[in-house]
């Protein structure tokens, strides 16, 4: 019994503990002691220690002890990642794994806690940190895990935009929620908002304008377009080929000025976006490769279309021709409004 309490002891300071020892564990669990194993994952000062306490606690789920509502309350403090002493990379990797073995731990058990995981979402702000997974990264937190696994009855609507509009919340949550609420009118206030404050990372507020796409876009699709051109376009898939056609399209037909922009960056969040849209922005291409009267935008447009639909570029270079708009060799030193162009009267420009 006392070498039982002593092992019991070292586990719950984080010490690290052999095979044999931890099997020896097992035939001595009770509630009280996987509760006192549970608080060490949260409250031990050293990362690495929280993480081998929330292993050890890992290991003994399956007890029938563990099966005590008192033992997965005492977990919920695990699920906030918490930093103490500098935030150094292995450290923090430490903080996010502990959080995130807690989390596994009461996927599947939650019931006993939904009172408590409502209240955190209602609650204050809590951190949420990047854990580093092969090629992404998973966001970990407790209001994550929460929003990810509480049903609509208990959380609401109106708890969900409550949350959403926390100007003080880490916005992965706030987008969490945002995401909850799906097509609920009630968000589109929230996402105006957030789009048009200016005060918000340029990435939160291009994430609230796709938001705002999809639900409701037509009424604000130029400001939608110019709030894209404006913000860093990230490499992850962009959801505007999701958008309706005729919205898409809307957009298309926005965003192709930023082909005509001098700023390369402008330039380069247009060409993506618009080969992000696909067949809707074909039109739009093909109108700017017919009448462009730059050539440097002519030959962003007709790249841009060159990727989404090479026969709708050939159409459009055949088009030109038919119009009268060949092109020809510009002379040395012409300005850029006419280089490239064919005269009117079948001269060759600058002559």
């Amino acid at each position: 019994m006392a070498d039982d309490n002593a092992l019991w002891a070292r586990g719950s300071a984080g010490e690290w503990l052999w095979p044999w020892q931890r099997v020896r564990l097992e035939s001595s669990a009770t509630p009280e002691r996987l509760s006192r194993l549970a608080r060490a994952a949260a409250e031990l000062p050293e990362p690495v220690y929280r993480l081998r306490a929330a292993q050890l606690l890992s290991g003994l789920w399956l007890t029938a002890a563990s099966h005590d509502p008192e033992v997965h309350r005492a977990l919920l403090p695990a699920l906030t990642p918490r930093f103490d002493g500098p935030a150094e990379a292995m450290r923090m990797e430490y903080v996010a794994k502990a959080a995130l073995l807690a989390q596994d731990l009461l996927r599947y058990r939650w019931r006993d806690v939904a009172p408590e995981l409502r209240a955190l979402l209602a609650g204050p702000p809590l951190a949420v940190v990047s854990l580093p997974v092969m090629a992404s990264r998973v966001m970990v937190g407790a209001k994550l895990f929460a929003l990810d696994t509480l049903p609509p009855t208990d959380a609401d609507e109106a708890l969900l935009l409550a949350l959403a509009g926390k100007a003080d919340e880490p916005w992965p949550v706030r987008a969490k929620a945002l995401d909850r609420l799906r097509h609920a009118p009630e968000a589109e206030p929230v996402l105006l908002a957030l789009m048009r404050d200016t005060g918000q990372p340029a990435s939160v507020r291009a994430d609230a304008a796709y938001r705002l796409l999809a639900l409701n876009g037509q009424p604000h699709v130029d400001e939608i377009a110019a709030l894209l051109l404006e913000a860093p376009v990230d490499d992850r898939s962009l959801p505007l080929k999701a958008a309706h056609e005729t919205l898409a399209g809307e957009l298309a037909g926005r965003l192709v000025s930023g082909l005509a922009s001098t700023s390369f960056l402008v330039r380069d969040r247009a060409h993506r976006l618009l080969v992000d849209i696909g067949c809707a922005a074909v039109p739009a291409l093909a109108e700017l490769v017919r009448n462009a009267t730059v050539w440097q935008t002519r030959e962003q447009a007709e790249a841009t279309l060159r990727e989404i639909d090479f026969d709708a570029l050939h159409t459009a270079r055949t088009l030109r021709e038919a119009d009268g708009r060949s092109l020809s060799p510009a002379a040395p030193g012409e300005a850029d409004a006419r280089r490239g162009l064919s005269r009117p009267d079948g001269g060759e420009p600058g002559g």
